[in-house]
């Protein structure tokens, strides 16, 4: 969205501001953004946001908040690495981390918890290959007819690919194998993304090539095959 529509609305007055932290941090330099009277902040994939070098981006816009006393923080991460327990120490009040999957909750001391038995979805299989880069793409051909034939001919099937560059080639490269596909990534518009999205829900298109970060936070129900072509 270009940065002047942004302002506009928030000029017009927002109850809830939905940021990149890069993008936030220039709309509170310019002085477009005021975030002093937030009280509710929410930090997603915040274990995401640091690896990708955002941790300068996110203390900053921290500072720009009510203090930690006045101010209700929540911190969703996939992972409870150090660096995320630290800041968990740092920016809030007493923080209880609720562990999704494991049989523990962690209390404020960041300590005891967790017995590593991780309760995996049972309905889930989940199977890795290792295999060289010359023989991706032969494999991947052959999961899809395995998985677009016989009594599973009508399976959603998503493909997650790590950049934007090789969702596209794999598009074409799909299409070219006789797949119907579609694909969602950064280079796509908001009106193209919402018909890829579109027409793999209602199963006009059966198989969707998405980045990790494009396919980030959608609902999409009754997606039976789920390929990481290169490894998150």
């Amino acid at each position: 969205v270009p940065k002047p529509a942004q302002k506009d609305v928030l000029r017009k007055g927002v109850d809830c501001v939905v940021a990149t932290p890069g993008r936030l941090k220039d709309l509170i330099n310019d002085g477009s953004c005021d975030l002093s009277k937030i009280s509710n902040l929410v930090l997603d994939e915040a274990d995401r946001m640091l690896d990708m070098g955002f941790e300068e981006d996110v203390r900053y816009i921290i500072s720009q908040c009510k203090d930690k006393e006045s101010r209700q923080t929540a911190m969703f991460s996939a992972t409870w690495p150090a660096v995320i327990q630290k800041l968990a120490m740092e920016f809030m009040v007493n923080p209880i981390c609720i562990y999704v999957g494991f049989e523990s909750i962690v209390g404020s001391n960041g300590e005891n918890a967790v017995d590593d038995s991780l309760s995996a979805n049972k309905r889930v299989a989940q199977t890795v290959e290792v295999i060289d880069d010359r023989e991706r793409e032969p494999r991947l051909r052959e999961l899809l007819k395995q998985y677009t034939s016989g009594k599973r001919k009508n399976d959603r099937i998503l493909v997650f690919a790590l950049y934007k560059k090789e969702a596209s080639r794999l598009e074409g490269t799909l299409s070219r194998w006789g797949f119907s596909c579609a694909s969602i990534h950064g280079d796509k518009t908001q009106d193209k993304r919402e018909q890829a999205l579109s027409e793999f829900k209602d199963g006009s298109c059966p198989i969707l090539v998405a980045t990790d970060v494009a396919a980030r936070g959608l609902d999409i129900p009754d997606v039976e095959v789920v390929l990481n072509y290169t490894f998150p």
